[in-house]
């Protein structure tokens, strides 16, 4: 995986976005969690399903279906995607995945979601990348403050759920 540029990067024919987030919680636990490709819907309140439409989970291949609410500005109007997991190393604690199919207006959207521990100190610094093409009827600049400010709460909610299941293990 690449470095993770601070913030937004333009290329005109792509919007990318890349979100760096030092956690407090220890690197297997957070694996243990993200590392459920179907799983989202421990720490990702707003879905109402996700689940595995096609393949095995945590193998490339593997298709999940995900719908909820939109998080933000109160909007309740139902949102679904389908995912396809594209890349999938356990080792390097890293994934990578593409929409397929879905109501939000995406095209050729890739992520990738990854683990390290730069500092040495057993706590997760997680990196989330995304790249799609321009959507239409959004602003560059707002629609990746938005997706920013989105990704980091769903880290935030990781976090949070992975110490909390730390704790219970204790």
């Amino acid at each position: 995986m690449q470095e993770c540029p601070p913030g937004m990067i333009s290329s005109g024919k792509k919007w990318k976005l890349c979100v760096e987030k030092q956690t407090m919680s220890p690197m297997d636990d957070m694996w243990e969690i993200a590392s459920k490709f179907c799983g989202l819907k421990l720490w990702m309140p707003e879905l109402l399903v996700c689940e595995c439409v096609d393949g095995n989970e945590s193998e490339p291949g593997c298709i999940r279906f995900c719908a909820g609410t939109k998080a933000s500005n109160n909007d309740r109007n139902l949102v679904w995607v389908k995912e396809q997991l594209l890349e999938w190393d356990p080792r390097l604690r890293e994934f990578s995945y593409s929409i397929l199919d879905s109501n939000l207006g995406f095209k050729n959207y890739t992520a990738s979601f990854s683990l390290s521990d730069p500092c040495n100190n057993g706590h997760a610094l997680v990196t989330w990348k995304v790249e799609l093409s321009p959507v239409h009827g959004y602003d560059e600049e707002e629609f990746l403050v938005y997706m920013g400010r989105l990704l980091e709460r769903n880290i935030i909610n990781l976090e949070r759920v992975s110490c909390s299941l730390s704790s219970h293990e204790r």
